[in-house]
């Protein structure tokens, strides 16, 4: 509704609306259809408002106030949203709130916006960004709502908390974000309203996980073997490119085909082919949700798990008869299982079971003459974490 808003005020500051008409290419009565329909909407946009909940009722807000109530009073808190107006009217809105001016009294809430925008399109004077953060900073006012602006380039002062408002950026906004949140025991919190924006922040966070990685493996190499390194990936990647060019090609054939991926030993029917993702180019991963239905998983215990920096295997997947499927490993805290090549037979809906022309056929073999397999991403990733909610799998 905001939004709409925005664009009918734009709309209607348009020359067509001041008595311009020798200016416009509508004739006359075009002109006069297109007021009334501006007219008209705008009569319904104002009626819809009416018979919205107040904003008061919205849980997002409830849940912003029960967390802004939790702070101390000296607390230094910034709120930063996507929008301009949405920042504009939270601010005034707090303001207003009888739990605000109790714990932090009146007026401790400002507002910072860009400043390339008109005040009347909710942007701010160089003067009027400086006096606001000269506020917060000194002490005068306790809550900061900002759009992006306050990411970078701008001086603000440390503070105890960051309360990202529906608003989610890149893996840059999520690190620079929380690095405004300089005071001790600092936290940075989401409030989402979607489950899209969650895994947009659950995806920022991976990536700010291996980026983390990455470069401590960095800072403490030479710059020799820092180009070796990269001259090795650049060649690598021009391989995976001719192979995936060769690869695409040869699937053609079989790229509708499913398979089911059946036990070994038992026969039964646990994965199909199109709910396997790669992981890092060497775990393949079943990403059915009912997968950890009748198996057993068997934990390493008294053993230390084992792993790289990104991943780290927790145990033995385990089919209910006892035939081993895989490996369930920890992947950016999410548990999933693996699939070893030499555990399954594979056949398609209403077809035998296939035998493979070797004893030990691998992934880069099934891949090749069998069905595609693509790399994991974070949908898989996040239905996989939910699959684990209410289950309880039979330990070994």
């Amino acid at each position: 509704m905001n939004y709409l808003e925005i664009r009918l005020d734009e709309f209607g500051s348009e020359e067509l609306f001041k008595g311009k008409e020798n200016s416009c290419i509508l004739n006359p009565e075009k002109l006069a259809d297109l007021r009334e329909l501006y007219q008209n909407v705008r009569t319904r946009v104002e009626d819809a408002k009416q018979f919205m909940k107040s904003s008061e009722e919205k849980p997002i807000l409830t849940k912003l106030i029960e967390i802004l109530r939790s702070e101390k009073p000296t607390s230094r808190i910034i709120v930063f949203v996507d929008m301009r107006k949405v920042g504009s009217d939270l601010s005034k809105y707090l303001n207003t709130r009888p739990e605000i001016i109790e714990l932090f009294g009146r007026n401790k809430v400002g507002y910072i916006a860009s400043t390339n925008q008109a005040s009347s399109r909710f942007g701010q004077t160089q003067a009027e960004q400086q006096l606001m953060l000269e506020k917060f900073k000194d002490g005068s006012i306790n809550i900061l709502v900002a759009t992006s602006v306050a990411e970078e380039g701008l001086d603000v002062a440390a503070c105890n908390m960051v309360l990202k408002y529906n608003s989610v950026g890149s893996e840059k906004s999520l690190t620079q974000r929380k690095g405004r949140a300089r005071a001790k025991g600092s936290k940075a919190i989401l409030l989402a309203l979607e489950e899209k924006t969650m895994r947009r922040e659950f995806e920022n966070v991976r990536k700010e996980v291996l980026m983390n990685i990455c470069i401590q493996a960095l800072q403490v190499m030479s710059e020799h073997e820092l180009t070796r390194r990269i001259k090795e990936k650049f060649e690598e990647m021009k391989a995976i490119a001719v192979e995936d060019k060769r690869r695409d090609e040869e699937c053609k054939n079989y790229r509708n085909q499913i398979y089911e991926l059946c036990c070994k030993e038992c026969s039964r029917v646990f994965c199909k082919s199109d709910e396997i993702f790669s992981l890092n180019n060497n775990e393949y991963i079943c990403c059915n949700r009912e997968c950890w239905n009748d198996t057993k998983i068997k934990r390493r215990i008294g053993q230390k798990e084992k792993g790289n920096m990104v991943t780290i295997q927790c145990g033995e997947w385990l089919c209910y008869c006892g035939h081993r499927r895989g490996n369930v490993i920890k992947y950016g805290g999410t548990y999933l299982p693996t699939i070893s090549s030499a555990s399954f037979t594979i056949k398609l809906f209403d077809g035998p079971h296939e035998t493979f022309p070797t004893k030990n056929t691998s992934w880069d073999w099934l891949k090749q003459h069998k069905f595609n397999v693509s790399p994991i991403t974070t949908k898989e990733l996040h239905e996989m974490a939910a699959s684990l909610f209410n289950l309880q799998p039979t330990n070994v």
